[in-house]
């Protein structure tokens, strides 16, 4: 298990970000500290501290994704590092500050770019990808934000924001996968009324999943999150109901999970009694 730790120098969240990643050993229960550091940068709005780390495992390898003093003023790193031993495989230059971060084997998929070029929490970002057999960085789409990638199955949502009042705000899930890696989209396009959005992708057993967000002014009983899939048997994409709360979800081991924030539960279905 892995997870990052931090605190801002300044007050209000502001200023510099201290952070630390660490690892515990689930047999032992024991925690060590893999590395540290400190973040300046601010792809944000004004008034806010500087953007943190964004981190991946998959088996003994971690990819993190820093800041590189060495290459200023926006220049970012991932680094790729053995849990077992703490030894750095590779590190993978990027041009641009890293949102989000996923790792696949000795493949890492990543998202870059400005998270607020105009202020009022726009982007303008792009999904690089890095493989073992192709290590220079290339493009494989641009305007995605949110990424996973598992058996060579990257999963990202993608929309152009058109305003400067907020993100995307009709995001759609699409996926890529190896050796081609050429974008598809998986779910339709959200509906400009009801569905607002689709995000946290999640890829696993060859599924995407992800959370669809509702909100209908008229009829609020059907405002919530629901838990989506695609399915790479038929190449359709299903809404899960009655589940009216999903904020995460995934797939894996044979089986669907999600978490529901309106009743604080994780729940799970096999695959075969959803999809026999």
């Amino acid at each position: 298990m892995a997870w990052l730790e931090y605190h801002y120098r300044g007050p209000l969240d502001t200023g510099a970000l201290a952070w630390r990643i660490l690892l515990a050993d689930l047999d032992t229960g024991k925690t060590r500290q893999l590395d540290a550091g400190v973040q300046h940068q601010n792809e944000t709005s004004e008034g806010f501290g500087a953007s943190s780390p964004a981190l991946n495992l998959d088996g003994d390898r971690l990819a993190y994704a820093i800041e590189d003093p060495s290459r200023p003023p926006v220049g970012w790193k991932i680094v790729v590092r053995s849990v077992a031993s703490g030894r750095v495989e590779r590190e993978i230059p990027t041009d641009l500050p890293v949102c989000d971060v996923a790792i696949d084997g000795e493949d890492v998929a990543w998202t870059e770019g400005r998270t607020d070029p105009d202020i009022g929490f726009t982007y303008d970002t792009r999904l690089m990808l890095s493989t073992a057999a192709q290590p220079a960085p290339r493009q494989i789409a641009a305007h995605a934000y949110e990424v996973d990638f598992d058996a060579g199955r990257i999963a990202w949502n993608q929309d152009r924001p058109v305003t400067i009042t907020g993100a995307a705000q009709h995001s759609r899930m699409w996926s890529a996968t190896s050796p081609d890696f050429e974008p598809e989209p998986v779910s339709p396009i959200p509906q400009q009324g009801i569905e607002r959005y689709q995000a946290w992708p999640q890829t696993g057993d060859g599924f995407v999943t992800w959370e669809s967000f509702r909100w209908d002014e008229t009829v609020r009983d059907s405002d919530a999150d629901r838990f989506c899939l695609w399915n790479p048997a038929d190449g359709l994409a299903y809404e899960v109901a009655p589940t009216r709360g999903v904020n995460s979800s995934g797939s894996d081991g044979g089986w669907f999970v999600w978490t529901d924030w309106r009743s604080d539960t994780i729940s799970g279905i096999p695959i075969k009694e959803l999809l026999p």
